[in-house]
């Protein structure tokens, strides 16, 4: 038996394909029991608890303060599950849940594995989104976790290279690295006569190039400069129309109204992000410069991918890399304009693209099923 904890994270769309789906897959797949411990505020608990249960029946939730309040003592929550279970590893999501079940570790006799998504240091340098009581000491609980767990996974190697450059440590060759993988409802190709239906009522014809955007309104997504960028593109490229799934937002408004016909906001449920990312051509994953962003691999980009569509992304992103080595998209530098005008995809690269983002980013590929077998060992 395993357990993967997870703290203080909503049970939504990306609840349930990074954490639902994956230990789901783990035991399935993989063979390997794992038990899901999750950590939710304490402010709508019954509410959240109902809605982690129904994602996963057999969850075990537990209450946290608000805020990261009391955040170390959360782990006495966890000795009568630990008592009754006994888990042979412990794989934590994120800082704080290594650091609510660190304390255990040597009593309990149990392996611990930081899931590591993020740098969560360079997120609250870049955009302060830690509560003013806990935001300097975002660092050092970083590093603490980092240095309790006996084994760190990370999303791109690149978190590896900060982590040793910035906080002095080495993980030599216990370095596992298994990016952000999609629901499997996104390797269901949609039904092309639907698609092709929905695109209609979209108002969009075989000639157009439609430029889609999913995901939150959170300040790293950068949108200010992304609809700057998409507004400039737009003026030299009459074909270009443009798809924002994400919730009304003032940059989006502006561009709205400046080309009324040619740009649409909508915000859809997570069911229904399928059908409209298949009627798009090309996904766009452009961000500022951060730490953060330049080491992170975010998962639109492969969401972006199993729906067909080519990838337009930035040097500031570390995903560019794998863009630009597969061909699966367009890099520019920056917000530099595109020298040349966006071509429309052809069938043929659109599959090409559906069939690298299988490869790259389901957990059904032979590569990153042996890493999750290699986790779960």
């Amino acid at each position: 038996m395993h357990w993967y904890v997870t703290y203080n994270e909503p049970p939504n769309g990306l609840y349930e394909s990074q954490v639902v789906e994956v230990t789901n897959f783990i035991e399935g797949d993989i063979g390997m029991p794992v038990q899901l411990i999750a950590f939710v505020s304490i402010r709508g608990f019954a509410a959240t608890r109902k809605q982690v249960k129904a994602l996963s029946p057999d969850a075990i939730v537990l209450p946290c303060a608000p805020g990261f309040l009391f955040i170390r003592w959360h782990f006495l929550f966890l000795i009568p599950y630990l008592l009754l279970s006994r888990p042979r590893k412990v794989v934590c999501r994120g800082s704080f849940a290594t650091l609510i079940a660190s304390p255990l570790r040597k009593l309990m006799r149990f392996k611990l594995t930081m899931d590591a998504r993020a740098l969560m240091y360079e997120e609250e340098v870049a955009y302060g989104i830690f509560p003013p009581r806990i935001s300097g000491d975002i660092r050092q609980i970083e590093i603490d976790s980092l240095r309790t767990a006996d084994q760190v996974t990370a999303v791109t190697a690149e978190m590896y290279d900060y982590w040793e450059a910035e906080f002095k440590l080495d993980f030599h060759d216990s370095k596992l690295v298994i990016p952000c993988t999609v629901t499997d409802k996104l390797l269901r190709e949609v039904d092309s006569a639907k698609v092709e239906a929905f695109k209609r009522e979209l108002g969009y014809s075989d000639t157009d190039i439609v430029l889609i955007y999913s995901g939150s309104t959170a300040a790293w997504q950068s949108l200010d400069r992304l609809t700057d960028w998409l507004r400039k593109m737009m003026q030299q490229q009459p074909e270009l129309k443009a798809l924002f799934l994400s919730k009304p937002e003032a940059n989006i408004q502006a561009l709205m109204e400046e080309f009324p016909d040619r740009v649409q906001n909508r915000f859809v449920k997570h069911a229904e992000v399928p059908i409209y990312l298949s009627c798009a051509d090309y996904g766009l994953m452009l961000r500022t410069y951060s730490r953060a962003n330049s080491v992170g691999s975010p998962i639109k980009t492969a969401e972006y991918l199993l729906a067909g569509l080519g990838v337009i992304t930035n040097r500031n992103m570390a995903v560019y890399r794998l863009i630009e080595s597969e061909r699966v998209g367009l890099v520019v530098n920056d917000f530099d304009l595109l020298g040349e005008p966006i071509p429309k995809p052809s069938r043929d690269v659109r599959l090409a693209n559906r069939e690298k983002g299988e490869l790259h980013f389901s957990k059904h590929s032979k590569e990153i099923r042996a890493k999750y077998a290699e986790l779960y060992a």
